[in-house]
C-alpha cells in the first residue's frame, strides 16, 4: 500500500552543482549573474553572499549539471563582469572547525588541503590534475581597484612577500587580482591561512596557491634576486 513508504522521505529537488564567483563588482546582481552563466548551461539558483544589503563581493551559482558546471568554468573565469575579472571555481561544503556537523559553500577548499596535498580553489578537473601548483607564489582575487602592486605586497607585509603583481588591463586599471611571490613554502602558507578571508576596503580576499603555469610572476622574484646580487658582484670581479 502507498501507507507503507517511509513518512519522512522528502522530495528532493536537483541539488546541481555549486559554483564559487568572486571578484564580483558590488553593483552586479544576482539575476545579471543568473543571465551570465545561462550563456554555459542551465542555472538552478544564483546568490549573491551581503552584509546587511550591500554585496561582500562573491557569490554561488548552482548549475544543473557538471557538464554546465565545467563549461562555465572553462567560459567566464577571468570574463570581465562590470570592469571586474571574476573568479570562478567549484565549490566545496567544508565543515566548521567549531563542529556541530555544520557546513558552508565554499570556493574549492580555498585555503584547505584537498586531494594533491595542497589548498587550491579550482575545479578538480583534467587539466587541473596535469598542472603542477607553485611551492611559493599565492594567487589573491576580490581584490578593491584601489589595491595596485605595492598596497597589495603590503598587505602581507608580515609574511616576506618577494614580489606583488596586480594583473591591470592595457587602461592599467586593475582586473581586480594579483599574485604575491614568497621565498619560501612554510611564508607562502602562512600567508595563505592568515590573509584568505581578509577584508578590505569592503572586500573579502580570496586567496588560493597559484599554479606554475599562472602568470610567471615567479621570473620577476628570480630576476629581483639576480639585481640584488650582481649589484654585489661586480665591484669584487673588476678588482680581479
Amino acid at each position: 500500500m502507498a501507507d507503507d513508504a517511509p513518512q519522512n522521505q522528502e522530495a528532493k529537488a536537483p541539488e546541481g552543482v555549486k559554483i564559487f564567483v568572486g571578484n564580483l563588482s558590488f553593483d552586479v546582481k544576482e539575476e545579471q549573474l543568473s543571465e551570465v552563466f545561462a550563456e554555459a548551461g542551465k542555472v538552478l539558483e544564483a546568490n549573491i553572499i551581503t552584509r546587511g544589503s550591500r554585496s561582500r563581493g562573491y557569490g554561488f551559482v548552482t548549475m544543473a549539471t557538471q557538464a554546465d558546471a565545467e563549461k562555465a568554468l572553462e567560459a567566464l573565469n577571468k570574463k570581465e563582469l562590470e570592469g571586474r575579472a571574476i573568479n570562478v571555481e567549484i565549490a566545496k561544503v567544508v565543515v566548521d572547525d567549531g563542529g556541530a556537523g555544520r557546513g558552508r559553500s565554499r570556493a574549492g577548499g580555498r585555503g584547505r588541503s584537498r586531494g594533491r596535498g595542497r589548498g587550491r580553489g579550482r575545479a578538480a578537473s583534467e587539466k587541473d590534475e596535469d598542472r603542477e601548483l607553485s611551492d611559493t607564489t599565492l594567487f589573491v582575487a576580490n581584490l578593491p581597484f584601489s589595491v595596485g602592486s605595492d598596497e597589495l605586497k603590503n598587505i602581507f607585509g608580515d609574511h616576506n612577500a618577494s614580489v606583488a603583481h596586480v594583473v591591470a588591463g592595457r587602461s592599467g586599471r586593475s582586473k581586480g587580482y594579483g599574485f604575491v611571490v614568497f621565498k619560501n613554502s612554510e611564508d607562502q602558507q602562512a600567508a595563505l591561512k592568515a590573509i584568505d578571508g581578509k577584508e578590505v576596503e569592503g572586500r573579502e580576499l580570496a586567496v588560493r596557491v597559484a599554479f606554475k603555469a599562472d602568470p610567471p610572476i615567479e621570473a620577476l622574484a628570480e630576476k629581483k634576486d639576480e639585481k640584488s646580487e650582481s649589484s654585489e658582484a661586480p665591484k669584487e670581479e673588476q678588482k680581479e
